[in-house]
């Protein structure tokens, strides 16, 4: 769990503690010796949950790690909850202040991954996500952004894209997609699979994008009828899978005007004899 050159890697010592140090383990040993102008100096932090079986005992050691590093600038900062023990919607305050000051460390490049979690509810399952806060994303520096496993509203996504001006990368995989209109002058690649945008039960919900600077658009899971891409002129590459049900062959001439521009287009669409490929060029 040392680092290495300029890149660090934390997964697996949950004894460990970057506080000063009380235990003799060869980890925590580590740690106190030599991990003071290490992770001073390291600008990629990789902080994973493997190893750890509690989420005070993570918590804490994160804690310590951020404080002892300060506010040294930041390329890299990934937050990565694995198995089934520490789930980040559970610390969620404590988890949203780690990513403030990643944020406030001028980190560039952001990965934010929790793992499915799938409460039993009155009538069905109900998948349990991380939470975001909105008002910590704001930045000038953020170019790069993952989320796995997150709840996405439409107060992050306007935040996000708002109050964050060099973003230009945003994937989102298996989230909990609730934001319906999604505007930015600046984003080149979006990539949003498997889940992709919910619906609610009372009515249809359409989805509006807006990304004149867009470059390449997947989308994995499109649960809408009538999308509205709007300003696609950038856009050179587009993949597009559509599970609605009401998804017709008109809705998919819609969707070729607007991407004219795009040298690689492919859209399917589950149809009775699974998936059909509707355009593709």
């Amino acid at each position: 769990m040392l680092a290495t050159g300029s890149a660090a890697s934390l997964t697996s010592c949950s004894t460990a503690s970057c506080s000063p140090c009380r235990r003799r383990t060869p980890c925590a040993r580590a740690c106190c010796h030599q991990g003071g102008a290490t992770w001073l100096s390291a600008r990629h932090l990789n902080v994973s949950t493997l190893g750890f079986t509690g989420e005070a005992r993570f918590a804490q050691f994160v804690n310590n790690l951020l404080l002892r590093r300060g506010h040294a600038p930041l390329d890299t900062f990934c937050l990565h909850a694995e198995g089934p023990h520490i789930l980040f919607d559970n610390i969620r305050d404590t988890a949203n202040l780690w990513i403030y000051h990643a944020l406030r460390c001028n980190v560039q490049a952001l990965s934010i991954a929790d793992h499915d979690l799938y409460e039993e509810g009155e009538t069905e399952d109900i998948l349990r996500t991380f939470h975001p806060d909105r008002y910590s994303f704001t930045s000038s520096h953020l170019k790069r952004l993952h989320l796995l496993y997150v709840c996405v509203s439409n107060c992050l996504i306007k935040h996000l894209l708002s109050g964050c001006p060099a973003l230009e990368d945003l994937e989102m995989n298996d989230c909990d997609i609730t934001a319906t209109e999604f505007s930015s002058t600046t984003l080149k690649n979006l990539s949003i699979s498997t889940v992709g945008f919910s619906v609610t039960k009372d009515e249809e919900v359409d989805i509006v994008i807006n990304m004149p600077s867009l470059v390449s658009l997947c989308i994995g899971a499109l649960l809408c009828t009538k999308p509205s891409f709007i300003n696609m002129r950038s856009l050179l590459t587009v993949s597009i899978h559509s599970e609605q049900t009401g998804f017709e062959f008109v809705n998919g001439c819609s969707i070729l005007r607007a991407f004219s521009n795009a040298r690689n287009l492919t859209l399917l669409h589950v149809g009775p004899m699974g998936w059909e490929r509707i355009i593709g060029k």
